[in-house]
């Protein structure tokens, strides 16, 4: 059964000011609409225009089909949308746009989600969704956009796994999904990455994940403000003493090495010292 798509309608235009000249009292003419009682019936307004063709683009996901008969765009469709609008399959904006058409499967557009995100977008050509990933990478700085579409990022990414039925998420592809969401907000990203990458945990929770990115806006470049008391879960307690340690190891191998420097420095003034005396004495006898 073919569903209908309700078309987003553009706001009607506000008409402009009237001059002064035209306030002034006229004498009407009777309206061509005027009724047999003497009332008139208003004009109605034409109705606005929209540059979004449903037709220009089911054509358009069409061409991302593997073939004819194919109901949903497969993960060669998408390489060939990447093609079209010059992007990785790593750059974040392919996030934005799943999130946007609601998609279930990584790598995998259905019509109707297609659909939503292009008549969101009024897109209905690659060139005129090009023209607005600079406006979708954009919402990734904003914090109440981040929201949305972090959250709608684990499951987006669970979805990708070979049991997808797991309710947990693996810890490389939360890795992955991290980089494309935090890389360009949180300084302490790759330290984070690092030691999750050298810990023992295999998988990461819902709860670990949506905990992160309020530990990232609390942590941004320091674990200073981190409060133990109210940890969620362990591994940003672990985080937390692992950076604090290395840290402090750094500063005493900082300081080990500046005190190192200063009594070489010592050690080779009086030694310099020594000698210049030595061949001063020997001049003098």
């Amino acid at each position: 059964m073919t569903k209908r798509v309700k078309r987003n309608v553009a706001s009607t235009p506000t008409s402009t000011a009237t001059p002064a000249s035209s306030l002034a009292p006229q004498e009407l003419s009777p309206s061509p609409h005027a009724s047999k009682r003497g009332k008139t019936r208003p004009d109605r307004a034409p109705a606005p225009r929209t540059s979004f063709s449903l037709t220009a683009c089911r054509k358009w996901f069409a061409t991302y089909l593997s073939q004819d008969g194919d109901k949903q765009i497969e993960p060669a469709g998408v390489m060939k949308l990447c093609e079209d609008l010059n992007v990785t399959p790593e750059n974040p904006v392919l996030l934005v746009l799943a999130s946007d058409a609601g998609c279930e499967r990584m790598g995998y557009f259905t019509w109707n989600e297609w659909l939503s995100a292009m008549n969101k977008y009024q897109c209905a050509s690659a060139g005129s969704l090009k023209a607005k990933l600079p406006l979708l990478e954009a919402r990734l700085t904003t914090p109440t956009e981040l929201d949305v579409i972090y959250k709608f990022a684990y499951d987006f990414a669970r979805s990708a796994q070979d049991n997808p039925a797991q309710r947990s998420l693996d810890k490389d592809l939360a890795i992955d999904m991290w980089q494309l969401l935090l890389r360009r907000g949180w300084p302490l990203l790759p330290t984070f990455l690092n030691f999750v990458r050298s810990n023992a945990i295999k998988v990461v929770t819902r709860d670990q994940w949506r905990s992160l990115l309020a530990f990232a806006r609390e942590n941004t470049d320091t674990v200073e403000n981190y409060d133990e008391t109210q940890a969620c879960t362990l591994i940003f307690l672990s985080f937390s003493l692992s950076l604090s340690l290395s840290l402090s190891l750094s500063l005493s191998l900082s300081l080990s090495l500046s005190l190192s420097l200063s009594l070489s420095l010592f050690l080779s003034f009086s030694l310099s010292t020594n000698l210049t005396w030595m061949t001063n004495a020997e001049c003098f006898v």
